[in-house]
């Protein structure tokens, strides 16, 4: 962690905002990145998943090469691969990796896109509830506020066609509206 800290320390003094005022934005996503990259390290469980991940993809590269020599051996010619050369192979290895890297990234903000939808579809959810039930108030104050002969209207517009029953409900209403005013 010492070696990565000190590395840290060289690249940021690189690519710091003050040092390097012509492209002050470039050097500031940088900067940002850099530190960004240093917290995820930092986090003991995320660098195990990176370090896992990391030797996943020279598994998956070791993998690769057994497979050509194979082939190359079936087919009767040399089993020298291009990732024989150190070199190769540690381009190879990265290659994969920053494959690998993006993959993951790209889930990741699938998966954050999804939740940002769902969060946003509960939000409006809530909205339209909260609206209906602001509606179905306003239609009980005004229910309330109406008279007499205002309810029957309503009620007959509404398909209400019992008068006693309707009648009585009025009545009822009316008699709580004044207990309420008393």
């Amino acid at each position: 962690m010492e070696t990565i800290r000190s590395r840290y320390k060289k690249l940021s003094v690189i690519v710091h905002p003050d040092k390097n005022m012509n492209d002050r934005e470039r050097a500031q996503k940088a900067f940002d990145a850099i530190k960004k990259a240093l917290e995820q390290l930092e986090n003991e469980e995320l660098r195990t998943g990176i370090i896992q991940l990391i030797n996943d993809c020279k598994e998956r590269v070791n993998t690769e090469m057994e497979a050509a020599r194979k082939k190359l051996k079936r087919e009767g010619r040399p089993t020298d691969v291009p990732e024989d050369d150190p070199a190769f192979f540690k381009d190879r290895v990265r290659k994969v990796c920053l494959k690998a890297f993006a993959d993951a990234e790209l889930r990741k903000r699938k998966a954050d896109d999804l939740f940002a939808k769902e969060k946003q579809r509960q939000t409006e959810e809530e909205q339209k509830e909260t609206e209906i039930a602001q509606k179905q108030k306003e239609w009980n104050e005004k229910w309330e506020d109406s008279s007499r002969t205002n309810h029957l209207v309503v009620l007959r517009m509404i398909g209400f066609e019992q008068k006693e029953a309707l009648l009585a409900f009025v009545e009822e209403k009316l008699l709580k509206k004044h207990q309420k005013k008393t």
